[in-house]
């Protein structure tokens, strides 16, 4: 009897012991959140904003079944994502877009710690990450819409010139 509860007690141990290492590991951000509709954030003046350029839409990243959309702003791309690679907190994609040369994309993204629904994603290869939170969270971040006013005034300027 005293063999089995040095046993429970190991086998107690043991599991608290992996419960307590996955802390921060793959366990928190899931490919069930990488698969999630995503918005980037700006910063502006120290603060991180969804900024929406007049000439533009804010980039604005979706999965779709099994496609990777990007909405860059003016234009969208589609990727068909063949390769999911889990890392230690992180995921690595690889994907297809016929339409682009090149064709093959590698993806890249990581949750920013101890900030739920944030990552960093490396878009195509991209050196540097841009920020994104997702799309069900965008309302815990101020949106700032840029004044067309401008634009149109030095439009309108350029072709009376």
């Amino acid at each position: 009897m005293k063999n089995l509860f040095q046993i429970a007690v190991c086998l107690l141990a043991c599991s608290c012991f992996q419960k307590g290492g996955d802390a921060g590991s793959t366990a928190t951000f899931s490919e069930t959140d990488v698969r999630s509709s995503w918005v980037q954030l700006t910063d502006q003046d120290g603060k991180w904003v969804i900024f929406e350029p007049c000439e533009a839409t804010n980039l604005k990243l979706s999965w779709k079944a099994d496609t990777l959309i990007i909405e860059w702003g003016q234009f969208a791309s589609m990727d068909v994502i063949h390769r999911i690679a889990s890392e230690r907190n992180a995921f690595s994609l690889e994907g297809t877009d016929n339409s682009s040369d090149p064709p093959n994309h590698t993806f890249r993204v990581e949750p920013v710690d101890s900030v739920t629904g944030l990552a960093r994603w490396w878009l195509m290869d991209e050196k540097e990450p841009r920020l994104l939170v997702k799309e069900s969270m965008k309302s815990s971040y101020t949106t700032i819409k840029e004044s067309c006013d401008d634009f149109f005034e030095k439009t309108k300027e350029d072709s009376i010139h």
